[in-house]
């Protein structure tokens, strides 16, 4: 058959390497023995990325068997915490084949506000759903639901536009590349996230968002999961839609 586009290119896996192994126990091996030269290197530091988490436990108890201990950022589902569950509900929207319905689960997160006082958003995202949204199929998008509004309740459209859509466009410069790092994703998705969880433009709403989202065990573990993102995922690429299976890997 005929040659088949790609989007990778031969120079996203520059410096990587494959190595195989006879079974899982051994693969377990070979890579603790990998993180431990890195860790034993002044100024280096490593991290492993996979979904196997049978495979991730049998790394940690090799690494313990050189005195090393090692933060399991996957110890629990990220999806089970609020910050978590914000996080992929963002992700989501990076490539989202039903956008609106994403966005309705979005609207309905504690954390979102969009640069509006928490409650008067939920009333007036609510009001917007009742009317315009719920028991049709007609509307697939944000954009599409801020023309419709353009017409029949101009107010709601500049309310969805001020909010919303600004806080939003992050995302939709990820959505429109065929590949993205996870390091550029992480960015993004801390500032959406910043953009959504503040209740009003000024530094002090900023910072209390910031306060709001990233403090706590919680908070804290998903500000360390996109710092490593942000620190080690430059050279880690995948398509927009992976996205979130990729947070919910990590």
């Amino acid at each position: 058959g005929g040659q088949k586009d790609s989007f990778i290119s031969a120079d996203s896996f520059a410096g990587f390497q494959r190595l195989e192994a006879q079974d899982s126990h051994e693969e377990a091996e070979i890579i603790a023995l990998l993180l431990r030269a890195q860790l034993e290197t002044p100024q280096r530091t490593a991290i492993l990325v996979t979904p196997d988490r049978q495979l991730a436990q049998m790394v940690r108890t090799q690494l313990r068997r050189f005195q090393i201990e090692i933060d399991d950022s996957a110890g629990e589902s990220l999806a089970l915490s609020k910050i978590g569950n914000f996080l992929i509900l963002l992700a989501r929207l990076v490539d989202s084949s039903q956008e609106i319905t994403d966005l309705v689960t979005l609207a309905s997160h504690p954390f979102c506000s969009a640069m509006s006082e928490r409650q008067s958003f939920r009333q007036t995202f609510d009001k917007i759903n009742r009317r315009y949204l719920r028991g049709t199929l007609s509307i697939s998008s944000l954009d599409e639901l801020i023309q419709l509004l353009d017409e029949r309740a101009p107010d709601d459209a500049l309310f969805l536009q001020e909010g919303l859509q600004h806080a939003l466009a992050p995302l939709k410069e990820l959505a429109s590349a065929q590949i993205l790092s996870l390091a550029k994703a992480a960015n993004s998705l801390g500032q959406v996230a910043e953009r959504l969880a503040a209740q009003g433009d000024s530094q002090e709403a900023e910072a209390e968002a910031v306060h709001t989202l990233w403090s706590g065990p919680e908070g804290e573990g998903a500000a360390n999961l996109l710092r490593e993102m942000a620190s080690f995922g430059h050279d880690f690429e995948i398509r927009p839609s992976q996205l979130a299976d990729t947070l919910l890997a990590l």
